[in-house]
């Protein structure tokens, strides 16, 4: 049961493990430096999503601003608890898979304008981008509407 519910966890955007981070680059000999973009830690999935002070401050916030007291933690925890968390029914639930997916490509979308294109983003643009578009899509689901005009005079 609990490896079905994992393997049913894997959402198509984004695979754990194969994302071109700057450890797996180096590992393959592509690059040799590997410090995250964000901070002077290596880079790995764990850290740039969820370790990195920067990540790890935009997930509590988009946490908090759904309603969740959640601690952020590394990536073996937090799926744990999505897997549980989301198993539940509630509107919170449908904008917490939306706040999952938006945050984990908003985060790699910004590493990815720093390191292509000398482009960096602070936190605070990270955030508005996210909460923008949880919000847009919320909109799109009638049952989520009221909710997400709530969180979004929050």
């Amino acid at each position: 049961m609990q490896q079905d519910q994992e393997r049913n966890s894997n959402y198509g955007y984004c695979s754990w493990g194969r994302l071109p981070t700057k450890d797996r680059l180096q590992r393959f000999g592509i690059i040799t430096e590997s410090t995250c973009v964000f901070c002077p830690a290596m880079e790995s999935i764990d850290h740039l999503f969820f370790q990195c002070k920067v990540s790890a401050a935009i997930w509590h916030r988009m946490l908090q601003w759904l309603g969740y007291s959640q601690t952020v933690q590394n990536w073996n925890v937090e799926r744990v608890w999505l897997i549980k968390e989301l198993s539940k029914k509630g509107w919170r639930r449908l904008l917490l898979k939306m706040i999952l997916a938006e945050t984990t490509y908003a985060i790699w979308r910004a590493r990815n304008d720093i390191v292509f294109n000398n482009t960096p983003m602070d936190q605070a643009s990270i955030l508005d981008q996210i909460q923008h578009i949880v919000y847009i899509r919320g909109r799109g689901y009638k049952k989520l509407q009221g909710h997400v005009e709530s969180l979004r005079r929050n």
